[in-house]
């Protein structure tokens, strides 16, 4: 098979084993910024300090780099990157848009010639790369030419990766599942045992199809692998960062700038979610612990306190959320133990 040659841009951890992934399945990778102390990259990946000198003539991009970095990488490229190259990305968050949050496709589509895009996102860990270990994956664009090329530079005999064409469905659950991974932290950090974190993964997946379906998402792809595939792993590892961070939350002192991505995703979530009245409660929750509003353990029994009402579909509308019968989120740790 002819090599093809791809550019790896950004710290993202997940992009770089990708880059490494890339070169071992004999494609020429290029990689900006190059390794910085103690980092260890394969010695086959050409690393360069200029991002245009990387992505100048790859047949594929592949994006590890958000937030005020982001606009400043595309502006470096715009001299050097043509409409017909791919661009995957791999970051799971979202930004501040006019009257919505904007997923990092559409930022891209605004801010460059580049058209061809995509996201890879699932429960996968960089380290699930570098042991060769089994693993899978969503790659989601509406360009066939995107999923044909992603497939053929990464998939491996260990290294499945699933076709869809809904992007939004793809992006958003990445970038919501990194919010309900904060929750499963929280209930971790409280005690409590498999049951409610089941509770949190299943509600969890019904708020992100929610919220998706008013974003351009369909409700689905939630039950897949950027979503629903996310939480599971989240719910089998203490120590996803993810999970890591939700930890910290529900600690005293936690403080809200050492979190800026994630509170900037939670509050371009909730903030939309009360625009047009749809029920997050698990994100609201969230949002009262880490601004200090309500302790971790009342934020839980508020949560176990609701009216469940009837438990319908993926997109079923907002359920009540009537006072019941109070249940002490202590007493409930104990019992899971």
């Amino acid at each position: 098979m002819t090599a093809v040659r791809i550019a790896v841009l950004g710290r993202d951890p997940l992009a770089r084993a990708l880059a490494g992934l890339a070169a071992g399945n004999g494609n020429e990778a290029a990689l900006w910024p190059p390794a910085e102390s103690g980092e260890s990259v394969p010695a086959r990946l050409r690393q360069t300090v200029d991002p245009a000198d990387a992505a100048r003539g790859a047949a594929l991009i592949v994006l590890g780099e958000a937030g005020e970095s982001l606009d400043a990488t595309l502006e470096a490229l715009g001299g050097v990157v043509e409409g017909d190259q791919v661009l995957l990305h791999v970051l799971a968050r979202l930004l501040p848009g006019e009257d919505r949050p904007l997923r990092i496709s559409e930022r891209i589509a605004a801010k460059s010639c580049l058209k061809k895009l995509g996201v890879l996102a699932g429960p996968l860990a960089p380290a699930d790369l570098a042991d060769k270990r089994p693993a899978a994956a969503s790659v989601a664009s509406p360009f066939r030419e995107t999923l044909r090329l992603a497939r053929r530079i990464f998939e491996t005999p260990r290294l499945r990766l699933f076709e869809t064409d809904d992007l939004a469905g793809v992006e958003l659950g990445a970038a919501l599942s990194e919010l309900f991974g904060a929750a499963i932290g929280v209930a971790r950090e409280l005690g409590l045992g498999a049951g409610p974190i089941a509770f949190v993964v299943a509600r969890a997946v019904a708020e992100m199809a929610r919220l998706g379906s008013l974003l351009g998402a369909r409700p689905e792809t939630f039950s897949g692998l950027s979503g629903l595939g996310r939480l599971a792993a989240f719910a089998a590892d203490a120590e996803a960062p993810a999970v890591a961070l939700g930890r910290r939350f529900a600690r005293p002192g936690a403080v809200e700038n050492d979190f800026a991505p994630t509170m900037e995703t939670l509050r371009l979530a909730i903030g939309f979610a009360r625009r047009r009245g749809v029920a997050t409660p698990i994100l609201f929750a969230l949002d009262e612990i880490v601004a200090g509003r309500l302790s971790p353990e009342a934020a839980a029994d508020r949560l176990l306190a609701a009216d469940a009402g009837r438990e319908t579909g993926l997109s079923g509308g907002n359920p009540p959320h009537r006072s019941g019968p109070l249940v002490n989120v202590r007493d409930a740790a104990k019992r899971s133990r």
